[in-house]
């Protein structure tokens, strides 16, 4: 279920991006959003178990990676005209790769890589608190 969340939450908000955000900027928001959606996917469905909570950390992070890269890959359609916006998924994943890499990637990506990561596992952890109290709560 978190999987799923991450995969669907990466490419409806990679796309945003994509088609609305052409600084590269939005990641904050995008990480956080991403980072809460698996969290309450994971949360809801794995219950009280660490593993499952722990599964938020890898799923949030390839989300926001996923999202970030299907951004770029749309934006590299749009900029250069022999590329449509479907190539660099369907194999020509070079000058998407490439246009990440030096025009979208910066050091402030780290700390929403790593936002959305703690978000993703402690988010998880609290709505597996809150849907299945311990023995002594009420």
């Amino acid at each position: 279920m978190g999987a799923a969340t991450a995969v669907v939450s990466a490419l409806a908000l990679g796309f945003a991006q994509g088609s609305f955000g052409r600084t590269g900027h939005e990641l904050g928001y995008w990480a956080l959003a991403i980072g809460l959606l698996v969290g309450v996917a994971l949360g809801a469905a794995g219950g009280r178990s660490l593993p499952a909570s722990l599964c938020g950390i890898p799923l949030a992070t390839a989300g926001v990676a996923v999202a970030q890269l299907l951004a770029a890959a749309l934006q590299v359609g749009t900029v250069e005209a022999e590329y449509s916006a479907v190539d660099p998924l369907t194999g020509h994943a070079g000058p998407a790769l490439a246009y990440w890499r030096h025009e979208i990637l910066s050091r402030n990506d780290i700390a929403f890589y790593t936002v959305a990561a703690l978000e993703g596992f402690l988010v998880a952890r609290r709505v597996a608190e809150l849907r299945s109290p311990s023995p002594g709560r009420p």
